[in-house]
């Protein structure tokens, strides 16, 4: 809806004012959007100032979370990273499988009398 409230403006200023109106939008377009430019560069600065500041524990912690390999606590989560309910862990040496919890069923509306 946007872009077509925007073109219906251009093609009304063309039609009434011809070239010279294109010019003057084109001007406070970019009179507009200044201002913005100033965030984008706070965004960019606090962003390289964010990057630079990493002490070792978190690079440690960055990489330990990105690592694909299996870890002893993997087995305590279903696929979507959520942990498993305690009755869904089986116990240490018992050698039972791993089965993801029963998903509960939603809660129902309460009827109008």
């Amino acid at each position: 809806m946007l872009v077509v409230s925007i073109g219906a403006v251009a093609l009304l200023l063309l039609s009434l004012g011809g070239t010279a109106v294109v010019d003057t939008v084109q001007t406070g377009t970019i009179i507009g959007a200044f201002p913005f430019s100033f965030v984008i560069l706070l965004m960019i600065a606090t962003l390289v100032r964010r990057l630079r500041c990493r002490d070792k524990a978190v690079r440690q912690l960055e990489k330990e979370v990105n690592d694909p390999r299996h870890r002893p606590g993997d087995d305590l989560v279903d696929a979507d990273g959520l942990p498993l309910a305690p009755e869904a862990v089986a116990a240490p040496g018992s050698g039972a499988q791993h089965t993801a919890p029963a998903v509960p069923a939603p809660p129902t509306s309460p009827t109008r009398s």
